[in-house]
């Protein structure tokens, strides 16, 4: 499977000139631009890595999505040339699926296949449904219901002995809910077959912050895409050759994934962790997927699936309460034009390192106990190999990426993307990682991106 990896960043900060220090303070203006909660996206973190679970005793897989003699996906190629499944409409009605929250990427997949795709025979055995999306345990004819259970595991199991039979929620929790031992339910349909590629968590900042402070935001760019490379380069050795925990590679890339994933009271089992890192694909931009690109506009592809969320989220109708043209965009590619600021990640591109003297603080929100967000976390810590395996004799396996880019970094965690919204439009946090839907409603409906 390909693997391909998103981020997304936007800051806002005024740096302090104090001695040989320079911190990265929040008062003052000197950059010129006032904070207005305005979130910008401006790197690539990662895609996919979602996946729906059910009760195969309680629901029927080819009454929801058409099977093959064998059992297997009946599929179709969808515009881009990606295998994609085939729904079949009449199992939905009734369902109740538990989803983390409302305003996770997962909900708002979840609503476009209910509200959206299962409406249309590009994506259905040729029948339609015309079925809504509803909060309710006990949805009524022409609904699919849905509850909040959160996104782990632990909570998940908490609500099937309640008799909930099916849902959807983000990998590594997927993988211990259908895989191994451990496992409770079975293995529906992940992302990759529905949304191929979609860029889901990125790296946002404050607009302030990113265009006050420039090089704060490419420092901390550079460090992530760096640990991304590491992280990628490690798993596909892995997938490769096998897990070897005698690898000291290997044997950290497991022991960090462990330890953002909960640590050793999350349960997880190595094995749990591999099987999620397959549907997870981890990219700082276009240069990570593809082998000719333009470095000057490293997030092509992070547009295009902003442009294209942008939409699908206008087709459900009811979430985004303004108009494009009210905020002078003609169509979504403008916005999300706007939208992405792809400055910090230029200019951290070909740095191979940077000038000491200098440290910035950076606050970062970040969800807790996820997976998905790993490379920001990789960044702060020591990654064996690293120079060798990006082939930069001046990077330091013995110092973390952010001590290298003279990064001091503070992670405040929250439960979901929504909170992670809240502090970067407060001036709470600097940057942080969140699916992108929570990000652009926020934008539009408060008229922030404008032309």
């Amino acid at each position: 499977m390909q693997r391909y990896k998103v981020i997304a960043i936007a800051v806002a900060v005024v740096v302090l000139a104090a001695a040989v220090v320079t911190v990265v303070a929040r008062s003052g203006n000197n950059g010129g631009y006032e904070n207005d909660g305005e979130i910008n996206l401006v790197s690539g973190l990662e895609g996919v890595g979602t996946g729906f679970y059910y009760d195969p005793s309680a629901v029927e897989k080819g009454d929801l999505i058409v099977l093959n003699d064998d059992g297997s996906y009946k599929t179709r190629q969808n515009s881009e040339g990606f295998d994609v499944v085939i729904f079949n409409p009449k199992g939905w009605e009734g369902l109740v699926f538990g989803i983390p929250s409302v305003g996770s990427i997962q909900y708002y997949q979840l609503k476009t296949i209910v509200e959206d795709y299962l409406a249309d025979k590009t994506w259905t055995d040729g029948t339609t449904a015309d079925l809504k999306l509803v909060a309710s345990e006990h949805p009524g004819k022409g609904e699919v219901g849905f509850l909040v259970t959160g996104g782990s595991a632990s909570a998940i199991k908490e609500f099937q002995k309640t008799g909930l039979k099916i849902g959807v929620t983000w990998d590594p929790q997927f993988s211990a809910l259908t895989y191994g031992d451990g496992a409770v339910y079975s293995h529906l349909v992940t992302t990759d077959m529905i949304f191929p590629h979609v860029t889901c968590c990125v790296l946002y900042g404050n607009s302030a912050f990113i265009h006050n402070n420039p090089d704060a935001s490419a420092r901390l760019v550079w460090a992530a895409k760096n640990a991304t490379d590491w992280l990628n380069a490690v798993f596909d050795d892995i997938q490769k050759n096998g897990y070897d925990p005698s690898n000291e590679r290997h044997a950290a890339l497991m022991e960090y994934a462990i330890k953002y994933s909960g640590g050793k009271a999350s349960g997880l089992t190595q094995e749990q962790i591999l099987n999620s890192l397959k549907y997870i694909e981890y990219a700082w931009g276009d240069g990570d997927m593809y082998e000719k690109w333009d470095p000057e506009n490293p997030l092509t592809k992070v547009k295009t699936d902003i442009a294209n969320q942008t939409d699908t989220l206008y087709n459900v109708g009811g979430i985004l309460k303004k108009d494009l043209k009210d905020l002078g965009f003609s169509n979504s590619k403008e916005f999300a034009d706007s939208f992405v600021y792809d400055e910090p990640l230029k200019k951290a591109i070909d740095v191979k390192k940077w000038d000491e003297g200098e440290t910035y603080e950076i606050r970062m929100s970040a969800i807790a106990s996820d997976i998905h967000q790993i490379p920001m976390h990789l960044a702060n810590e020591k990654l064996p190999g690293l120079s060798e395996i990006l082939g930069n004799p001046d990077l330091d396996d013995n110092t973390t990426l952010y001590e290298q880019a003279g990064i001091e970094i503070s992670f405040k965690y929250v439960a979901g993307s929504q909170a992670v919204v809240t502090q970067l439009q407060s001036g709470e946090a600097d940057f942080g990682v969140a699916a992108q839907p929570a990000v652009i409603i926020y934008n539009i409906n408060n008229s922030l991106t404008k032309a």
